[in-house]
């Protein structure tokens, strides 16, 4: 695994990405993740998001965030999932995304 070649990765860019699309065996290669015990950057291009916020909830991955990075063609982003899985972000950057929030209920302050 690419995690144990390069332990101290502390950015990752994961583009065109569709649950091990080039192998067709369906396996769920995102929970990877959790193993770059360093992992403070992450960006995304053209990834299925709704497939990665299960991940970013995983107390080893969103957690370590500071930057999150995500272009994607129009696609929908959906802003309270990313406050809740990495509530340490820093910085948040969107491009061609579409952006949706809804306040969950008793949440005062998603980004303090």
């Amino acid at each position: 695994h690419i995690f144990r070649l390069f332990p101290n990765v502390k950015k990752l860019n994961i583009n065109n990405f569709s649950r091990s699309e080039s192998y067709l065996d369906g396996t769920d290669n995102l929970i990877l993740l959790q193993n770059f015990s360093n992992l403070g950057e992450l960006s995304l291009t053209d990834v299925d998001l709704d497939e990665v916020y299960g991940h970013l909830s995983n107390p080893n991955v969103g957690v370590r965030l500071h930057t999150f990075r995500y272009t994607g063609r129009l696609k929908l982003v959906k802003v309270e999932s990313l406050a809740k899985a990495c509530p340490n972000l820093k910085l948040l950057s969107l491009s061609n995304s579409v952006m949706s929030y809804e306040e969950p209920a008793g949440l005062t302050a998603i980004f303090p």
